[in-house]
């Protein structure tokens, strides 16, 4: 009980304040509970309402049941990111992996496999099984036949059909050639001797492969007419002869190699060239590229590149329309209309042998450029549009003789360009040998040559009138159209300049004269005379043997 008063302010001290019997309720605290808040009762509605809560322990955020499902799909493609689209692509087989397995124990293993019934192979030349990795198997195995004259039969098949059947296998293996007899027995045959497995064969159709590879010891011909075949076939028309390393006979006079009618084969040497030793292939229209082999060359039309062919004896094209390329032969091209090129080619022959056109009516209206030839009478006649350049040849190179090329109505036949080309004696037209006048209406550019050559005429009734240019070029004693016997002139309208001549060159001499125009040159003749004018013809800044200004006309 407190005894202090109340009803008015006053201080209370700690000495007059008294307290006796405290209670809530004497302090208005009746009503509160001090009970802590674990150990208060739960109504029932809240207990409800709690029941129906999820327990955080056990229980994801949307949050974290989003990252899950991300987590599950990572990246599948859209059709596959769903247990149903898993399904169906299974083909809503619950057993998918025992119907997997079950088809699996169907196939041959990849190590021995056996196979029942017949095996197809789609795609793959029966002549080259060994080559894709199957095995063949001996034939006691595959035919369950051993009898003596079915084994004769193998032996006989593998000996003297060679060109048939023996290159089943590169090394010429019995195993190998066995391939081919099993696909003619399957087909049918009944295999008594070598001339029915060779028969079928010849009856069993080939893929469509276009390369027929040819391996010494092979028939040439008979490997050249089965890639003739697979060209005719073909999707493109055309097929491939790669010739290995070997020595190539026909076995008579024939050339090893003989094509009729138009030739789709390229022949292809792999290896050393001069180890590749074909006897000789002979065509009439060639549309296949030729390269890399030793053989002598017989064709009649030219359409395609023939390519590093060294020829022992004759290289020979009626007409070119093609790239002859880094050829040689002994005799080279001796005849030949050339429309396409010839380049970096080599006539090794001596004498009379006539390469690059050199017979007559022979014509270059291409280009025949760095080539070479030792024997005479090379290079012969050109068209207007024919050019030859840095070439060499021999004596009477050319276009030299009048036996070579046929003239025109009006005497022209010497015609094109010939530029820093190098030749001997009587080159350039240096051996007009028949009467009438020959028309030279040729360019010549930094040209060399021997004595008599770029016109000489030492022939009783020859005459040779020149029309083009000659520029920068030098010849021997009596060059430039100068006349021995016979006559030369230098037309109005030609032009000779920078040109060097030995002794009576330029026009020189009683049966010569000039119309045209000698600018620059030097000469080995000394005097006024050393040069000609006569008419129109003017000679301008040219040199005698002495270094002498010579001007007339």
């Amino acid at each position: 009980m407190i005894n202090a008063s109340i009803n008015t302010p006053a201080k209370i001290s700690a000495k007059s304040l008294v307290i006796g019997d405290v209670s809530k309720r004497s302090l208005g605290l009746d009503a509160v509970d001090n009970t802590s808040d674990l150990d208060k009762p739960i109504s029932t509605a809240q207990q409800t309402a709690i029941d129906l809560k999820a327990n955080q322990a056990t229980t994801y955020t949307k949050v974290e049941v989003d990252t899950n499902i991300a987590n599950l799909v990572d990246t599948a493609p859209a059709a596959l990111d769903t247990l149903n689209e898993l399904a169906a692509a299974l083909g809503d087989d619950e057993n998918f992996a025992t119907t997997v397995n079950s088809l699996i124990a169907l196939k041959a293993p990849l190590a021995s496999p056996a196979f029942t019934g017949g095996a197809t192979i789609d795609g793959a030349d029966i002549l080259h099984l060994n080559n894709i990795g199957i095995e063949v198997q001996p034939w006691s195995t595959i035919l369950d036949d051993t009898t003596a004259s079915f084994t004769t039969a193998i032996a006989l098949a593998i000996t003297d059909n060679s060109s048939n059947i023996s290159t089943l296998n590169d090394d010429n293996t019995v195993d190998g050639s066995v391939a081919f007899a099993v696909k003619a027995l399957a087909d049918g045959a009944v295999a008594t001797n070598s001339a029915d497995i060779a028969a079928n064969y010849l009856a069993t159709p080939h893929n469509s492969d276009s390369i027929v590879i040819c391996n010494d010891g092979d028939n040439i011909q008979d490997k050249y007419d089965e890639a003739v075949a697979l060209a005719t076939g073909g999707l493109y028309g055309y097929a491939d002869l790669i010739v290995m390393s070997g020595s190539y006979s026909s076995g008579s006079n024939l050339p090893a190699i003989v094509g009729t009618g138009n030739n789709y084969v390229s022949i292809i040497g792999v290896g050393n060239r001069d180890h590749i030793e074909i006897d000789g292939i002979s065509l009439w229209g060639n549309y296949g590229l030729i390269t890399n082999v030793k053989s002598n060359i017989s064709i009649g039309s030219n359409y395609a590149d023939i390519k590093g062919v060294n020829s022992g004896t004759s290289f020979t094209i009626s007409e070119n329309f093609g790239d002859i390329i880094d050829c040689s032969a002994p005799t080279f091209l001796s005849y030949v209309e050339n429309y396409g090129l010839i380049e970096g080619c080599k006539s090794t022959g001596t004498g009379t042998n006539r390469a690059f056109g050199g017979v007559a009516i022979s014509k270059n209206y291409g280009t025949i450029k760095n080539c070479t030839a030792k024997g005479e009478f090379s290079f012969g006649q050109q068209g207007e549009l024919g050019v030859t350049e840095n070439c060499v040849g021999g004596d009477k190179a050319f276009a030299a003789s009048s036996s070579q090329i046929i003239f025109d109505v009006d005497g022209f036949g010497v015609r094109g360009t010939y530029k820093n080309c190098t030749a001997g004696i009587k080159s350039f037209f240096g051996a007009n040998e028949t009467s009438g006048i020959k028309t030279v209406d040729a360019n010549f550019y930094n040209c060399t040559a021997g004595v008599n050559s770029f016109g000489f005429v030492n022939f009783s009734n020859a005459e040779t009138h020149f029309s083009g240019k000659a520029i920068g070029c030098t010849s021997g004693n009596n060059g430039f159209f100068r006349a021995f016997n016979g006559f030369t002139k230098i037309l109005d309208g030609a032009v000779i300049e920078n040109c060097v001549g030995g002794f009576n060159s330029f026009a020189n001499g009683v049966n010569a004269s000039n119309e045209g125009v000698i600018l620059r040159c030097r000469t080995g003749t000394f005097g006024s005379g050393a040069f000609s004018v006569t008419g129109t013809g003017i000679v301008r800044l040219c040199l005698d043997a002495n270094f002498n200004e010579i001007n007339l006309g």
